[in-house]
């Protein structure tokens, strides 16, 4: 036999196991602690589905209710539900309905904007203008936000209904536990609105201050999803371990939707030069470092023309301890899993992530 072919093929051998078996050990605790289980998925489903019927038939039961668009968009989910990035528990799932904006017009800075407002173009008058929901011909997005939520409240008389301005929030207390209180659904009102010059749709949502903000959810969700399937399906499981880490052990100090837009930038510009992930494991460790150079340079500018950028927060002196060594950790730990040598890899994936990673 000839030994010395022998060591490259034992090495090789180790090291696939070490990959297996750290693969393994990611899947098991996604499933395990991260992923919304599938009755949950259903419970939502059905609940969101309600809220969305009927808030789109309300404007036959009330001339008064603005409709909801059908043919110009539709009502959808947004946030990391709607993106397949929310961890355990569901604790919130946004819900956009975009109003038919026949006869309107946006106005920006006293100047009315080159943009159409979406339109099934089926209005006549848009009741929009009423003086339930308008003064002096501006649609008041306060006042489109506490009729939104008293229509709500009187078909759900037994939740909890409230509005803080830019959203409402139906609290149900179906799947309520001791780390949750039940599926909650923010309820956002809304304007889609096509640029006459090509580029990017955008929404208008309520900003809390009786004014309007951009944004542009089904814009993520593209980009999530693109992800997604050019790293073979495990960009979503790397954004949720960060998520977790970030909700768990790191105090929430980094908004849930400033992971994701600091990960999906980076993996966008790894994309667009033709690196992928080999693997979650080291999808992790390059999202860490992602993370980290996305706090150092500062806030992160939207995607959304004249949307605010995404702030960043400031850290105390023991976050940034954490971070870096979340980021020398995983670099180690995939050095690690590399050589084959899976225990060592395990031992700093727990430091990371907690006793629970790893375990049978």
């Amino acid at each position: 036999m000839n030994t010395r072919n022998l060591k490259p093929l034992v090495s090789s051998i180790s090291k696939a196991a070490s990959c297996g078996r750290i693969n393994s050990a990611f899947d098991k605790f996604l499933a395990d602690y991260l992923n919304i289980p599938a009755s949950t998925r259903s419970d939502a489903s059905t609940s969101q589905q309600h809220i969305r019927e009927f808030l789109k038939e309300e404007c036959v039961r009330d001339a008064t209710f603005p409709p909801v668009l059908e043919k110009g968009d539709t009502d959808f989910i947004s946030g990391s539900f709607g993106r397949h990035t929310k961890v355990w528990p569901l604790d919130d799932i946004d819900l956009f309905f975009p109003l038919d904006g026949g006869g309107l017009y946006y106005f920006r800075n006293g100047v009315v904007t080159p943009n159409a407002v979406a339109t099934d173009g089926d209005v006549m008058f848009n009741v929009l203008l009423g003086p339930r929901w308008a003064s002096r011909d501006r649609i008041s997005s306060t006042r489109l936000v506490s009729e939104f939520r008293a229509v709500l409240s009187r078909h759900y008389s037994r939740s909890e209904v409230s509005a803080d301005g830019e959203a409402v929030t139906v609290q149900l207390t179906l799947g309520a536990n001791d780390e949750s209180d039940g599926l909650n659904f923010d309820v956002v009102p809304c304007f889609r609105l096509d640029p006459h010059d090509g580029s990017n749709s955008f929404y208008l949502i309520p900003d809390g201050r009786d004014g309007w903000k951009h944004t542009n959810p089904r814009l993520d969700e593209s980009v999530c999803e693109a992800l997604q399937k050019y790293n073979e399906g495990r960009y979503r499981k790397v954004v949720k371990l960060v998520k977790y880490w970030n909700d768990l052990y790191f105090e929430e100090a980094f908004t849930s939707y400033y992971v994701e837009l600091a990960l999906a930038n980076h993996f966008s510009a790894l994309m667009n030069s033709g690196r992928r992930m080999v693997s979650v494991s080291g999808g992790v460790m390059i999202a860490f470092d992602a993370l980290k150079a996305a706090k150092l340079r500062g806030d992160i500018p939207s995607p959304v023309a004249f949307a605010a950028p995404v702030k960043t927060p400031t850290l105390n002196s023991d976050q940034d301890l954490k971070l870096t060594s979340a980021v020398e950790l995983s670099a180690a730990a995939f050095a690690d899993e590399s050589a084959g040598r899976g225990e060592q890899a395990i031992s700093r994936w727990k430091k990371i992530f907690g006793e629970a990673f790893g375990a049978d």
